[in-house]
């Protein structure tokens, strides 16, 4: 494993251990719901904070979350309905 491979998880650890808060507004907008930070309460173990944040129905009880970062890279995921 490369010192950057064990960087990585080492971060990927680290923000899961102490994640970054952001205080959100939003409103629909082309079927989605896009949201402005209003506020963060610290940033990842990069050093970034969330900027915006986009909620878009995706497949069959799906949700399409992206976001942004500032000068860092954003990200996204697919969320899924768990069973009820």
């Amino acid at each position: 494993m490369s010192p950057q491979d064990r960087g990585n998880i080492a971060a990927a650890v680290l923000n899961k251990l102490n994640p970054a808060e952001a205080i959100l507004s939003g409103a629909m907008e082309n079927g989605s719901i896009r949201f402005h930070v209003d506020k963060t309460i610290g940033t990842n173990s990069n050093g970034c904070a969330a900027t915006s944040f986009t909620v878009t129905p995706f497949g069959s009880n799906q949700l399409a979350a992206e976001w942004q970062e500032g000068g860092c890279q954003g990200d996204h995921v697919i969320l899924q309905k768990a069973r009820s």
